[in-house]
């Protein structure tokens, strides 16, 4: 095999510099007396988040006019996007009588801008010109029935900001000039409306003056900045603004000689999640931006996030909003059922996944009536089995190969589960054999029997955590999905021991008869079962931020203490969780903080919606930094096994995906495969979110169209024939040549040199023709046996280089394969090729600059003729 040398060197061009100069806070030397220190001079912009405005006055001397930007800067909206408030406003009898929906008044401010260049060479408009541009023959009678109801459907949407409120006061303190510059439609007399219905009467009485684009007919990029200073008589100098946006509220009054202030929202990774988060939302929930606002409760919270430690940023930023809303969502569901009368409720929170959200519910409400208790799925169904029927129906729901579990959750001993489990695999059809023993009637007696004790032991530690008498009422707190533990428990609870259950989920799935005891934040009276479905599948990432710093409990002593397997993650791993967590309960108390100063919480079916996107974007489009708190986690599968699986396997995910292409997620049985594929393109990740949300019959062969014809030669008993593998994308490049072997045997030989001039092989696998496709179970074993042939293929006419990268010398030049040694009576085989074509017959004699990776594309140019 040949060294490959370093590549050559590249010389790349400098990007250019913006000539704008940004400085943050932290950047800035601190204020000193002027005796001891002269003043510097200020930044041409300053780059502050929502936390840090009340520094910025002491920043600056000698100035006399505070010039705030208004939309996202005092006040904000509710909704994601300004143009979100639209899809409110169409529901106002004014605009629905007229059939002007969002997308129409989003068209029609665009036509009245065009409208007004054409005539005046300017684009800054009013309300009545852009309704107009839809409807030219408008009275005024109706122009202000539609303007009366668009300032309605802002005011609704707009809140201040409370640190805006109180730089406005401290200015007010300070006898500075505050005036509000705004490029808007309305008016400055409808904006004066507006912010009377948002902003505290003390902050409203301190603006001293309202500057809008639509009077002034130019925007603040394009002349109201010397509008401001020529109407108030000032210098430049003398003038702080600050806005939001980085070109009309920084860079403009720079250029003016304005100290500019630039507030900036979310940014970096947490920009990107709040952006994907709508994403996700609107392919999981019908109604924002179609008959509703998308709404944005935590955006301005989030917005002064500015976390680098990727625990950190996966408590705050990714689970923090969705627990947050859990929390609250819990309070309202325990107040509806004590509002229904009867015994208020007990809440239960459910150990381990229930940990975190008692956490943040503590953290906003006390501790006042709330209980951890360890009742595991095991644990549930352990105490459940009463009747022939309950075992039957536990072996129905839970059929599949892994029989161990099965009966060690029938609470057979470990020798008898090993003696079941030997019968049964003897068999043709092990798993109805273990069904057919288990069903005997000894062997039931036996399992009805340790289940009542069991029960008996379950009820002791009830008694012992929570006080349990007769005629109490439980609501068991969960993340969900389609509440096992209460479905299990909740007849017998009811028929033996006179208690009530309820349940409170994250996410609840559709179950018979769920709207009677059971409710989610997130469930199907808010949006559809496809939807739930596509997130529960993979919501064991949420599931690890939740997690107890325990083993889960698997039986109870005599006098009800919980007796727990040791646990099987790794202490590391915890430490990282109780950083997650102790930065998501940072979030909880810090949304309660503002929403109190706002003076209003967020509307529960707002706090529903987002979170369904909130949810939907970390489990399929987490960011780099949440992917790298969770890498390395391992999961328990709390089946009373010792058995792991890990969460996230990057290295595996980029094998799958190049020797099947996406398909590899089917075949491949690992929790998280949205988030493993997202280092590789959004795309795959929309792809799955898609298939699973609208659930489309998606073949293999409609991932493209491309094909690569690979002759094959087939050899048996010395006769030779010729066939054409037809070879299919997968990934990366790569693509998959399927040929039938036999039962071992023939002999294969792969023409790849009519195909490529250089290749890099990727493996070349036996498998069971019929197995082609068959899956991984959930705990990743393969149901299949698959042979790696990738070292005996024999290379003929070929060099070799590191990589994996082949030098065809000649069209003939051909990958061989032997299956005599796998050759198996009755088992018919396949061998897959996976390879990246780097140059293909035809093309030019080297790879293409950034074809291949540097290294590889270096050796090929020294090693090519």
């Amino acid at each position: 095999m040949r060294a490959l040398p370093p590549p050559p060197g590249r010389v790349t061009a400098a990007r250019p510099q913006r000539a704008r100069v940004v400085h943050s806070l932290a950047s800035m030397p601190a204020m000193m007396p002027p005796a001891t220190r002269p003043e510097p001079s200020p930044p041409a912009v300053l780059r502050v988040s929502p936390a840090e405005l009340s520094a910025i006055l002491p920043r600056f001397q000698g100035v006399k006019v505070l010039s705030l930007d208004c939309f996202d800067t005092v006040i904000w909206r509710r909704c994601a996007s300004p143009t979100d408030v639209f899809h409110d406003l169409e529901h106002a009898p004014a605009f629905a009588e007229l059939g002007f929906n969002a997308a129409l008044r989003q068209r029609a401010e665009a036509t009245a801008r065009a409208l007004a260049r054409v005539r005046s060479g300017r684009t800054e408009v009013k309300l009545p010109e852009i309704y107009r541009a839809a409807f030219p023959h408008l009275g005024d009678t109706e122009i202000a029935r539609l303007a009366a109801a668009e300032l309605e459907a802002e005011a609704r949407a707009c809140f201040a900001h409370p640190a805006a409120v109180r730089l406005i006061e401290e200015a007010r303190d300070r006898g500075l000039k505050i005036v509000v510059v705004s490029d808007t439609y309305l008016g400055h007399q409808e904006l004066r409306a507006l912010l009377e219905r948002v902003l505290p009467a003390a902050a409203l009485r301190a603006l001293h003056r309202l500057f809008c684009s639509s009077d002034a007919g130019v925007s603040k990029s394009t002349g109201l900045f010397r509008i401001v200073l020529e109407r108030l008589s000032v210098r430049a100098d003398q003038v702080v603004h600050l806005g939001d946006n980085e070109i009309a509220d920084a860079d403009a009054p720079a250029n003016l000689g304005i100290r500019a202030v630039h507030l900036a929202h979310a940014t970096g990774h947490v920009a990107q999640a709040s952006r994907l988060a709508v994403a996700a939302g609107s392919l999981l929930h019908p109604a924002p931006r179609r008959s509703r606002s998308q709404p944005a409760p935590y955006a301005p919270i989030l917005a002064a996030s500015a976390v680098s430690d990727p625990a950190e940023a996966l408590g705050r930023v990714g689970v923090g909003p969705v627990v947050h809303a859990f929390a609250r969502w819990i309070r309202a569901r325990q107040e509806t059922l004590s509002a229904a009368g009867g015994q208020p409720p007990k809440l239960l929170f459910l150990l381990r996944d229930g940990w975190l959200p008692m956490l943040a519910y503590r953290a906003i409400y006390g501790d006042a009536g709330t209980h951890p208790v360890e009742i595991s799925r095991f644990a549930a169904y352990a105490a459940s089995f009463r009747t022939r029927d309950d075992v039957d129906r536990y072996l129905a729901r839970m059929a599949g190969p892994a029989l161990e579990s099965l009966a060690r959750q029938l609470l057979f001993t470990p020798g008898e589960v090993a003696a079941l489990c030997d019968a049964a695999r003897g068999a043709a059809q092990p798993f109805e054999a273990l069904c057919g023993l288990v069903r005997s009637p000894e062997r039931l007696a036996s399992v009805l029997e340790r289940s009542r004790a069991y029960r008996a032991r379950l009820r002791a530690y009830l008694e012992r955590e929570v006080g349990l008498a007769q005629g109490d009422r439980l609501l068991f707190v969960d993340l969900g999905y389609t509440g096992t533990a209460q479905m299990v428990l909740e007849p017998l609870l009811a028929e033996e021991w006179g208690i009530e259950v309820q349940g409170a989920y994250l996410l609840l799935a559709r179950t018979p008869g769920w709207e009677r005891s059971r409710a989610g934040l997130i469930d199907p009276s808010v949006v559809d079962d496809a939807a739930i479905a596509a997130l529960v599948r993979y919501v064991a990432a949420l599931e690890q931020a939740c997690t107890a710093d325990h083993g889960s409990v698997i039986d109870y002593t005599a006098d009800g203490a919980p007796v727990r397997k040791p646990p099987d993650i790794s202490r590391e791993q915890y430490d990282r969780v109780l950083r997650v967590q102790a930065a998501c309960l940072e979030l909880v108390r810090e949304a309660e903080r503002f929403f109190e100063a706002v003076g209003s919480p967020p509307a529960l079916e707002d706090l529903r919606i987002d979170a369904l996107g909130q949810l939907g974007r970390l489990l399929f489009y987490p960011t780099q930094e949440e992917i790298t708190a969770l890498r390395g986690f391992e999961l328990d599968v709390n089946l009373a096994t010792d058995t792991t699986v890990p969460l996230v396997d990057d290295a595996a995910a980029r094998v799958g995906l190049r020797r099947h292409g996406l398909a590899y997620t089917l075949l491949e049985g690992r929790m998280n495969q949205p988030m493993e594929v997202r280092a590789f393109g959004f795309e795959l990740a929309t792809t799955l979110l898609t298939q699973h949300r609208f659930g489309w019959d998606v073949a293999v062969d409609d991932f493209s169209h491309e094909r690569l014809d690979v002759p094959v030669l087939l050899a048996r008993d010395g006769a030779v024939s010729a066939s054409v593998a037809r070879a299919r994308p997968t990934f990366d490049g790569y693509f998959a040549a399927v040929v039938a072997v036999g039962a071992g045997e023939y002999e294969v030989a792969f023409q790849v040199g009519a195909v490529c001039g250089w290749l890099q092989l990727e493996s070349a696998i036996l498998v069971p023709v019929r197995e082609l496709f068959a899956p991984r179970t959930a705990l990743g074993e393969r149901l299949v046996e698959e042979i790696d042939v990738t070292a005996e293929l024999v290379r003929d006419g070929i060099d070799t280089y590191d990589g994996g990268v082949l030098r065809c010398r000649s069209q003939g030049s051909l990958l061989f394969l032997s299956t005599r040694p796998h050759r198996s009576s009755g088992r018919r085989l396949a061998c897959r090729l996976v390879f990246r074509p780097l140059v293909r017959r035809g093309e030019d004699a080297r790879p293409a600059a950034g074809a291949v990776p540097r290294a590889t594309a270096g050796a090929l140019s020294e090693a090519a003729p």
